[in-house]
This record gives C-alpha cells, sequence and structure tokens, in this order.
C-alpha cells in the first residue's frame, strides 16, 4: 500500500487518540457480539428443545395411530368378536 504525503496536521497525539477510539469502538462490538452470541445460543437451546418435544409428541400420535389401525384392522377381519 502506497504511503500518504506527510501530513503536517497530525501528530502522534491526535494519531494516538483516533487510536484510543478506535480501540474502545472495536471493545464495544466485541460485547455487543458476545451478548448476540450468547442470547443466539439459548435460542438455539429452545429451538432444540421444542424441536424434540414436537418430535417425541409425533411419534406418541404415530403410536396411537398404529394401534388404532391395527384395532380396526382385527375388527375388519374377526367381526364377530
Amino acid at each position: 500500500m502506497a504511503r500518504r504525503p506527510a501530513n503536517p496536521d497530525r501528530t502522534y497525539e491526535i494519531v494516538l487518540e483516533e487510536f484510543r477510539v478506535a480501540r474502545a469502538h472495536a471493545d464495544e462490538l466485541k460485547e455487543q457480539s458476545k451478548t448476540a452470541n450468547a442470547a443466539a445460543a439459548k435460542l438455539k437451546a429452545e429451538a432444540t428443545r421444542l424441536k424434540k418435544r414436537a418430535v417425541s409428541e409425533a411419534e406418541k400420535k404415530l403410536e396411537k395411530a398404529k394401534e388404532e389401525y391395527e384395532r380396526v384392522i382385527d375388527l375388519v377381519k374377526h367381526p364377530e368378536d
């Protein structure tokens, strides 16, 4: 990257202050990122829990439906019982 021409108005103190402001901004963004990641992890855990519950409920319904199906098939095959 090409060097810029020297700017007599930019002193060490000015550049150092710009660095401090940029560093503070980066630290703030890092904290926001941590907060966002924590929230995302909570949401993912909740979604996983809800998914497992939905699958479990669906499996129970399927088992009941299979039992009912078998009961109906038995009634059709053996109507005299």
